[in-house]
């Protein structure tokens, strides 16, 4: 699911390896259609390649319970504890994401969900704008 600039070449580059068959290209999705998306995948992939700190999809699908594979990159290596409430992959090495992927078929995804859910759970959005609320009060 999404669109960028590299669409047209992930296409083309599916055909070329012959991966049409497990491959769908969805393009962009959000609402209701893009959590049903999410609340169906077997996992979640987060490829980042630069170093980002914590990203809401990484925090909506923890949240949701779901399995994460992301790329070691910022603040994404520091939230998943590797084969604990995730996967972790060395960023642009198609090899190690695929040991990662393979990792699903033989996991307790049920358990590594429940240990992401926890992880997040005390990452609340309202408990966090009051932290930042009463710093910024102690600052005038």
């Amino acid at each position: 699911a999404g669109a960028g600039p590299e669409l047209d070449y992930l296409k083309k580059l599916s055909l070329d390896l012959n991966l049409t068959p497990q491959v769908e290209f969805l393009g962009f999705k959000s609402g209701s259609v893009l959590d049903d998306l999410i609340s169906q995948a077997k996992a979640i992939v987060i490829p980042s390649i630069w170093p980002e700190n914590m990203p809401f999809s990484l925090l909506e699908s923890m949240a949701r319970g779901k399995v994460v594979l992301a790329s070691k990159v910022g603040g994404l290596g520091e939230l998943i504890k590797d084969k604990i409430n995730g996967f972790i992959f060395l960023p642009n090495s198609p090899r190690d994401l695929k040991s990662s992927l393979d990792l699903l078929n033989q996991a307790n995804l049920l358990a590594i969900g429940q240990k992401a859910r926890e992880t997040v759970a005390p990452l609340e959005l309202q408990k966090h704008l009051n932290k930042l609320t009463g710093i910024y009060r102690e600052l005038i």
